[in-house]
């Protein structure tokens, strides 16, 4: 089922996200990540707002091995509203040595976050996050991790689909399912 119909309505911002993951010849991976607002009109007093709608485009790429350890990290900002929004862009290299997974975000904001960097830098990590995951989680899937692992897969119980008393689980994992707890309120 689709979204219902809008009502009528005025555009009046884009915000664009767009994150590729690469695998590198030397063993580690790359994942690239930008994002830009777009103002399509300018309201209000919009001093910041470019000629063609631009406010802000800013790129990450952060190298990571197959641990999900951040090897080396970058920014670089492209349109931003004032020339002293790019000083922070080398304090992202903070982020150097982190570990995607449990408390990934809170431990980025707690290294770049606030005043030692960028919210719209900071905001598109948790999405790089993500994108890491979706990478590299085929290609680790691949080199053996089947249902017979002694090892908990860490997708376990992250979504609804993943849920360890789901079909999913069951055909994939089927060490690790777990049938759903009855609902003491259905009884």
């Amino acid at each position: 089922m689709a979204l219902s119909p809008p009502v009528k309505r005025k555009h009046l911002h884009t915000r664009s996200i767009e994150i590729n993951g690469y695998e590198r010849e030397d063993g580690l991976w790359d994942m690239e990540g930008s994002i830009s607002d777009y103002k399509p009109v300018a309201y209000g007093k919009m001093e910041e707002r470019r000629d063609d709608g631009m406010v802000h485009k800013m790129h990450v790429r952060l190298t990571i091995d197959m641990d999900f350890v951040i090897r080396k990290a970058e920014a670089w900002s492209e349109i931003t509203p004032y020339e002293i929004c790019k000083e922070v862009n080398p304090n992202f290299s903070a982020l150097e040595g982190l570990r995607i997974g449990p408390g990934f975000n809170r431990k980025a904001r707690e290294r770049v976050g606030g005043t030692a960097g960028c919210t719209h830098i900071v905001e598109l990590l948790p999405q790089m996050g993500t994108a890491t995951m979706q990478t590299l989680w085929p290609v680790i899937d691949a080199m053996g991790s089947t249902g017979e692992s002694e090892r908990r897969p860490s997708i376990l119980n992250t979504c609804h689909s993943w849920a360890e008393y789901s079909p999913v689980v069951e055909k994939r994992y089927p060490r690790f399912y777990r049938p759903k707890p009855e609902d003491p309120e259905a009884a």
